[in-house]
């Protein structure tokens, strides 16, 4: 593979998206009604109430499980069977006592944490970046596609470890009767194995359409707040502001493959030239708000729900 081509390109398009950066900033700014600034402030909410999602009112339980495990194994690498025995028993009860609580759980969170890729780019960089990838899956050139969609993200990111109650119990039983039977080395390599694994579940929040969201529920504030027959010119230019900035914002979200191309983003842009259209016939929109609203919401579950990737982690103290 000649690479000085690829990497000429690959550069060109990072300079580009580079230069965008400023340019999309002020496009923030110049929105009527909103600002780059509040659209930060936004997002750290955001983050907040999706690690908040994350959180169990069982994960004090599931940090005690952990941690009489862990007590087990210490008796067992000093060879004391009663402790071991003692504390996998309180393991075995606190399980019990969950399942019984909720026999349908089969993971607890025990921890999580966030990231989030705000990725500052036009369209037009975008689709130059999606047609460049294209053209290296198609050539075979599968790794140096991955580098270029790897940059195709903005999203606030958030994983989840959770302690598997599909496997715990039984691995923790199995533990019991390999003490019970004086196999202290094989009780000790299993509980050591139960100990470092935690299932991962990450979820994806699209960040032009958290975006989108917080320019509607702006645009619905002000349409609310006055009857249409007295909204003046400087309301319904700071509205329709809004509502471009959010259809901008959703084709982002279109560019870098959130959703369903055309299907669900043409739905969505359809609502919002609906609004339009009423607000300069000065017909109410409140329920057309509502609408849009309850759209974008299930838009966003959906997102989240069909990104949701779960795999396991090899360590327990994530």
């Amino acid at each position: 593979m000649n690479k000085t081509p690829y990497i000429l390109v690959l550069a060109m398009l990072l300079l580009n998206v580079s230069a965008c950066k400023l340019q999309t900033e002020k496009k923030h700014n110049a929105v009527p009604g909103v600002t780059a600034g509040e659209l930060s402030t936004n997002l750290e909410k955001e983050q907040g109430l999706e690690m908040a999602k994350a959180e169990s009112k069982y994960v004090k339980d599931a940090l005690v499980v952990i941690d009489e495990t862990r007590k087990s194994l210490t008796f067992l690498q000093d060879k004391k069977k009663k402790e071991a025995l003692g504390a996998l028993e309180k393991v075995i009860g606190k399980l019990e006592l969950l399942l019984a609580i909720d026999p349908k759980i089969a993971l607890i969170p025990v921890n999580s944490d966030a990231t989030t890729e705000n990725l500052i780019a036009d369209i037009r960089s975008i689709e130059a970046m999606r047609h460049e990838a294209q053209s290296l899956i198609n050539k075979g050139y599968f790794q140096a596609a991955r580098n270029i969609l790897n940059g195709m993200s903005s999203e606030i990111r958030v994983r989840t470890y959770n302690l598997p109650l599909e496997t715990y119990p039984a691995a923790i039983k199995e533990a019991v009767k390999l003490i019970t039977n004086d196999k202290f080395d094989d009780a000790k390599m299993l509980l050591q194995r139960t100990l470092t694994t935690l299932v991962i579940v990450e979820d994806v929040i699209p960040i032009p359409v958290i975006n989108a969201q917080f320019m509607v529920a702006r645009a619905k504030d002000i349409a609310d707040g006055n009857t249409p027959d007295k909204l003046d010119e400087s309301k319904k230019k700071e509205i329709f502001g809004l509502l471009a900035g959010a259809r901008a914002e959703l084709k982002l979200a279109e560019a870098l493959g959130y959703g369903r191309e055309n299907r669900d983003f043409g739905a969505l842009d359809a609502h919002i030239k609906e609004i339009e259209g009423k607000i300069k016939d000065k017909i109410d929109t409140q329920q057309l708000f509502d609408a849009l609203t309850k759209h974008l919401n299930v838009f966003r579950d959906d997102i989240v729900k069909n990104a949701k990737i779960k795999s396991e982690s090899d360590n327990i103290n994530q």
